[in-house]
């Protein structure tokens, strides 16, 4: 008797897990097609808001200073880090317990240096404790085109250079 039930039991959960399984495969399909009918219709890629990257990228150079004084044990690591976003001194800050970008507005236009290749001049308000500290930078915006999971995606890298006034 138990044996007869159990079989039953199983025979019953088999035949509900492959209607749930044709169920689910209908909604992925249906799915499916509308997601390719949306990507087709938004084709059109805008250009990412370069201004708001360049500030969150500047913003993670402060944060990489603040924790190269607070953990000097690192500092080879960070040190490498600093370089890869800037290979000049960009804030000229003393040892400051918080830097913290306030502001960043592009000036004029961005010069295309090649199609992969963008420069922004920037000015930036950082507050580093009690103050406020001004400046001006040259973003450079590299463009490179990968393909993941078979769709092509652009990448951007974004690093900074000081904005040395021309004479």
């Amino acid at each position: 008797m138990n044996r007869s039930i159990y079989i039953l039991f199983i025979l019953l959960w088999a035949c509900n897990s492959s209607v749930e399984h044709e169920e689910l495969k209908n909604v992925d399909a249906a799915e499916s097609q509308k997601s390719s009918v949306s990507m087709e219709e938004t084709e059109t890629v805008s250009e990412p808001d370069f201004t708001e990257m360049s500030s969150l990228k500047l913003q993670e150079y402060a944060d990489l200073l603040m924790l190269e004084t607070q953990h000097p044990e690192f500092k080879e690591q960070i040190r490498q880090q600093l370089l890869n976003i800037s290979e000049s001194n960009l804030l000229q800050t003393t040892h400051s317990d918080s830097l913290r970008v306030l502001r960043m507005r592009q000036l004029g236009d961005a010069e295309r240096v090649s199609d992969s290749l963008e420069r922004i001049h920037y000015t930036y308000t950082i507050s580093a404790d009690d103050t406020l500290l001004r400046d001006t930078l040259v973003a450079k915006i590299a463009k490179q085109y990968v393909l993941i999971d078979g769709r092509e995606t652009i990448s951007y890298k974004i690093t900074f250079e000081r904005n040395e006034p021309e004479y």
